[in-house]
C-alpha cells in the first residue's frame, strides 16, 4: 500500500472516528441533563432485536450497492477498476462498523438485556450506524465520479511499473480514455491528460538515468498520440483543441525542465498520420 493510500485511509478513519466522538459527547450530555432512567423490560428487547435486524438490512443493502456499482464500473470502464474498489477504505469500515454492532448487540440481547450500561451502549452504536451510513452512500458517489476514479488510477500509477512496461501500466486509463472518446466526453480526457502530465513529470524526476527519461519520454508522446487519435476518431462534430493544448504544454514544460530534444514531439505526431 503506498502513501497515497495510507493517506486516503487516514482521512477516512479520522472522518468516522470524529463522528462517534461527537455521537459520543451528544450523548453523554443528554443523558447528564434527562438523566433518563431506562426500564428494562421485554420492550427493550424487541426494541433491542429489531435495531439488529435494521443493521444487518441496512448492511446488506451497503455491500448491494457496492457490488453492483463495481461490476457496473468495470464493464463500462476498465477492470483495473476492481483494485481501486478493492482499496476504498469506506466500504470496509461501515462493514466493521455494522459488524461490531450487530454482533454487540446479539451479546447485549442475549447477555446483559438487564445491565443498563450495555443497552445504553448499543442504543449509541445503533444511532452512530444509521448516521454514518449517508456519509458512506456520499463518499461512494464521489469515489465514483469518473474524474476521481480517473485520478485515482493515475496516483496509484509507480514510476517503476511505468518504466518496466508502459503499456501494460497506463493500458487503463487509456480504456477509460477510449470510452470517453466514444461518448464524446472531451473532458474527461482533458482531465486525465493534466493528471498524466503530473504523473510523467513526477516519474522524470524519480529517473537519474537520461536515457530512462527519453525513453519514457516517448513513450508518453506515442500514448498521447493514440489517445488524440481515438479523440479524432470519435469527437469529429466536438473541438479537441483542449487536448492539443495539454500534448503542446506537457512539451514545453518537459522541455524546459529537463532539456529532452523536442524532436521527440515530432515522431509523436507522426502517429497521427
Amino acid at each position: 500500500m503506498n502513501n497515497q493510500y495510507i493517506r486516503i485511509w487516514a482521512v477516512t478513519i479520522r472522518t468516522y472516528i470524529l463522528i462517534l466522538i461527537v455521537i459520543l459527547i451528544i450523548a453523554g450530555l443528554i443523558y447528564d441533563f434527562f438523566s433518563p432512567v431506562f426500564i428494562i423490560n421485554e420492550n427493550i428487547e424487541g426494541l433491542l432485536t429489531s435495531l439488529v435486524q435494521s443493521q444487518a438490512t441496512i448492511m446488506s443493502i451497503a455491500i448491494a450497492i457496492t457490488l453492483v456499482t463495481i461490476q457496473s464500473s468495470i464493464s463500462s470502464y476498465t477492470p483495473k477498476l476492481h483494485d481501486l474498489f478493492r482499496k476504498n477504505p469506506d466500504l470496509w469500515i461501515i462493514l466493521l462498523i455494522y459488524s461490531f454492532s450487530i454482533i454487540f448487540g446479539l451479546l447485549t440481547i442475549l447477555f446483559h438485556a438487564n445491565e443498563q450500561q450495555f443497552v445504553i451502549f448499543y442504543l449509541i452504536m445503533g444511532i452512530y450506524s444509521v448516521i454514518v451510513f449517508p456519509v458512506f452512500i456520499l463518499n461512494m458517489f464521489n469515489f465514483l465520479n469518473i474524474f476521481n476514479l480517473s485520478k485515482s488510477l493515475i496516483n496509484s500509477l509507480e514510476t517503476a511499473a511505468i518504466k518496466s512496461d508502459f503499456g501494460s501500466a497506463l493500458q487503463p486509463t487509456y480504456e477509460i480514455i477510449e470510452y470517453s472518446c466514444q461518448r464524446k466526453d472531451i473532458s474527461v480526457v482533458v482531465s486525465i491528460f493534466k493528471e498524466m502530465n503530473i504523473k510523467m513529470l513526477i516519474s522524470l524526476d524519480e529517473l537519474e538515468d537520461r536515457s530512462e527519461q527519453i525513453d519514457l519520454i516517448n513513450d508518453y508522446y506515442r500514448y498521447i498520440a493514440r489517445c488524440i487519435n481515438q479523440a479524432i476518431t470519435f469527437c469529429q462534430d466536438v473541438s479537441i483543441n483542449p487536448l492539443f493544448d495539454e500534448f503542446f504544454n506537457f512539451n514545453k514544460l518537459e522541455t524546459d525542465r529537463y532539456g529532452l530534444l523536442s524532436a521527440h514531439l515530432k515522431t509523436a505526431l507522426t502517429e497521427f498520420n
